[in-house]
């Protein structure tokens, strides 16, 4: 339930809704766009500014999709697809 102020780049990109993004999901928190300190504290100030755009709710059932069993579960149906389609049995 809690609100991520991220470099914007790489795995964040995909994992962050931006505030400033047009998701329905609604944000998951802000990215900084240079790796110093005048851009991630413009990031802070415009969190603070913005905080009450954060809902606990909707921050929790996001992050909810990268959790470990999540992860492991789409891990064993993409493994078992694979195998099956290759005629090989399943090790679970």
């Amino acid at each position: 339930g809690t609100p991520v102020i991220a470099y914007g780049a790489g795995g964040d990109l995909e994992t962050v809704l931006d505030i400033d993004g047009q998701d329905s999901n609604g944000p998951t928190g802000m990215h900084f766009t240079c790796p110093n300190a005048e851009s991630l504290i413009s990031a802070v100030e415009r969190f603070e500014a913005n905080e009450d755009r954060f809902s606990p709710e909707i921050l929790s059932a996001w992050a909810g999709q990268f959790g470990p069993e999540t992860f492991l579960n789409s891990f064993k149906s993409l493994a078992s697809e694979l195998l099956q389609e290759r005629g090989l049995d399943l090790p679970w």
